[in-house]
């Protein structure tokens, strides 16, 4: 099996379950909407093209790799292995979104901008921007490495009571010598 999107797919009605490997090509777009949807094979958005999910929940239990737009109005989006945003990716979430990452690591190079829930147990490493003003909470031993990268952290990372996040950060320095 697997799927190959040339157009626009729309995936609405009642629950749906890909099985294999999907390919969102360039300006090209998938809508998930209103009814669950669970992709069980890795999933590739190319550049220019675009996912959304709007007030449902999807899966993803195969690598994803983004470098396109992947956009929730608002929806559950559960990764559950490795997630890969590419220098040209985007992924953004406002009020009432919900990205959860379990499993594998999450990679940063393009934009991730979050106004909704983020509850990560995935390693996260970041040489893009990365905004998450919503609610968070982390893991035990999760770990958010900032390489190169913005991070804004913009609400608490948890109570006194929670795992705290560890915050891995590269630092640069410049000498010059007069």
């Amino acid at each position: 099996g697997g799927l190959t999107n040339n157009g626009t797919m729309i995936l609405t009605g009642g629950t749906t379950t890909v099985i294999g490997n999907v390919t969102n090509t360039a300006a090209h777009t998938i809508n998930i909407k209103y009814q669950p949807a669970i992709f069980t094979g890795n999933v590739t958005n190319n550049a220019g093209a675009t996912i959304k999910t709007t007030s449902t929940t999807a899966t993803f239990t195969g690598t994803f790799t983004n470098n396109g737009t992947f956009t929730s109005d608002p929806a559950t989006n559960i990764f559950q292995a490795n997630v890969t945003i590419g220098s040209t990716g985007s992924m953004t979430g406002g009020t009432g979104d919900v990205f959860n990452f379990s499993g594998g690591t999450v990679t940063n190079n393009g934009t991730f901008n979050n106004g909704g829930t983020l509850a990560s147990s995935s390693p996260i490493v970041n040489t893009g921007a990365f905004t998450q003003s919503g609610p968070q909470t982390w893991s035990n031993g999760t770990t958010f490495t900032n390489n190169a990268g913005n991070a804004n952290f913009q609400s608490d990372t948890g109570s006194p009571t929670s795992s705290p996040l560890a915050i891995t950060a590269a630092l640069w320095f410049y000498f010059s010598s007069f």
